[in-house]
Order: structure tokens, then C-alpha cells, then sequence
């Protein structure tokens, strides 16, 4: 016959192993300034401190980025990669959305991710630069869409961007609600154009 202390460990082992593996899921809060104390849990910095360090901080397989109110500025390039699920909200509760505004030849890149959703952004002088596949001229994206088998932008402006406001290649992307594009393709030598794909 088992000892009470045995029977204890039997018991706690069965209820353990009865408990469902949980799926990980995280959300990172930005701040607008490195300044800003408000953030209502962490981790909680800039997108330009959390881009100093991607792999650290983007590693979920389901990811929400909260934007906090205010004006968020990106001074590099950020790309956002292999992760399953991506949710990048900006501050709806208010009437102005939350703005991005870049450094020059700066942009944000989402690479070989299930599905991304971006809902009520402003994306203000974005576009990062790259030499496009062999050709001597470079080009400009404010948000790079690559191998991301869904994306939804919902509600976000592109105004300002140096290139086109969206490169999106092997992507599929649907528009919903209110989206505007203003005033892209700042350096473009081909005119005005929000979308290059291929």
C-alpha cells in the first residue's frame, strides 16, 4: 500500500498532466519616448529600442504590438520575422490614430510570418532603401510585405514616403475600412505609386 506522501505525488502528477499546454502569446506596449512612464505593463519601450534588438524581443509565435499614445518615431530599419501571428495596434481610442514617422531611408519589413494585421496607424516618411534584385537603382518601401501569406491593413494612412508606401511580394493583402495613401513616392523616378510589387 502507498504511503499518504505517495499517494500525494500520484495525485498532483494526474492533475498536472490533465492541464492543457498553453499556446505563448505576448504583448510589447511602445512608447512613444524613451521618457514615458505610462505604460500599463512591460516590456514597454520605443520602436526604435525594441528594433535595436528584434530577435530579443520578437520571438512569440503570437505577437501583438500596442502602440501608446503619441508620436512614435523609427530611426532604423525594423524587420519582423518568422513569427506566426502578428498584431500591430495603434491607439484607436482616440480620434487621432498613432503615427509612425520615419528617419530618412527607414522603413519596417515583415518577413515569412502566417499573418499580419495593422489596424489604425499613420506611417509619416517611411521607406526603407534596398538595390532591387541586380538593377542599379535603388528602391524604397515604407512597409515591406515578403512571403507573409496574409496581411490585413485596416484603417492605417501612408502619407510622406520617400518610395512606395507598400512593397509586397509573395503576399497576399487585403484593405479594410478607411485606408488613405498621400503624397508617396518622394523619390520615385517612375511618378507617383503606393503599391510595387512582384
Amino acid at each position: 500500500m502507498a504511503s499518504p506522501q505517495g499517494m500525494l505525488t500520484m495525485a498532483l502528477t494526474v492533475v498536472l498532466l490533465a492541464i492543457p499546454s498553453l499556446t505563448y502569446e505576448e504583448t510589447l506596449n511602445v512608447r512613444s519616448t524613451s521618457t514615458n512612464t505610462s505604460c500599463p505593463t512591460h516590456p514597454c519601450h520605443t520602436l526604435s529600442e525594441y528594433a535595436q534588438d528584434p530577435g530579443q524581443y520578437f520571438n512569440e509565435s503570437n505577437l501583438t504590438l500596442q502602440f501608446l499614445p503619441g508620436n512614435h518615431t523609427l530611426d532604423v530599419n525594423l524587420t519582423i520575422m518568422r513569427v506566426h501571428q502578428l498584431e500591430i495596434l495603434g491607439n484607436t481610442s482616440v480620434l487621432v490614430p498613432s503615427r509612425v514617422e520615419c528617419s530618412f531611408a527607414v522603413g519596417l519589413a515583415f518577413r515569412n510570418i502566417t499573418r499580419v494585421k495593422v489596424n489604425g496607424l499613420v506611417f509619416v516618411s517611411c521607406g526603407r532603401s534596398q538595390i532591387s534584385h541586380g538593377n542599379h537603382f535603388t528602391t524604397y518601401y515604407g512597409l515591406h510585405l515578403q512571403s507573409v501569406r496574409m496581411t490585413e491593413i485596416i484603417d492605417c494612412t501612408f502619407q510622406d514616403g520617400y518610395g512606395s508606401a507598400l512593397g509586397v511580394a509573395d503576399t497576399l493583402l487585403v484593405f479594410r475600412g478607411n485606408n488613405n495613401f498621400l503624397n508617396n513616392c518622394r523619390m520615385c523616378s517612375n511618378g507617383k505609386c503606393d503599391f510595387w510589387g512582384r
